[in-house]
């Protein structure tokens, strides 16, 4: 499946207070807990949910700038070709 990242406006309350380096694996879950995703360059970034059940990534194609309004708990390595991926998390 594919989908589009989207603008998302959020307020001060909101904006996220911790920032991290995302390093996508298909196995690994991403440590800091599940987290919004800001794409710092163009590509395709397959995630899976905060549920992490195998079979049920998803893969949206980014741009610059775009940040992915979910939580997922996996940053896949396998259909993510946007580089470098940054966590986004607590408010």
């Amino acid at each position: 499946m594919s989908g589009s990242a989207s603008q998302v406006f959020i307020t001060d309350r909101e904006l996220p207070s911790r920032q991290f380096v995302i390093t996508p694996s298909d196995t690994i879950a991403i440590p800091e807990g599940p987290c919004m995703v800001y794409c710092n360059g163009a590509g395709t970034v397959t995630v899976r949910d905060t549920k992490n059940v195998p079979g049920t990534e998803l893969s949206y194609t980014v741009v610059a700038g775009d940040i992915l309004p979910l939580l997922c708990s996996i940053v896949m390595t396998t259909g993510t070709s946007a580089t470098p991926l940054y966590g986004l998390k607590g408010g």
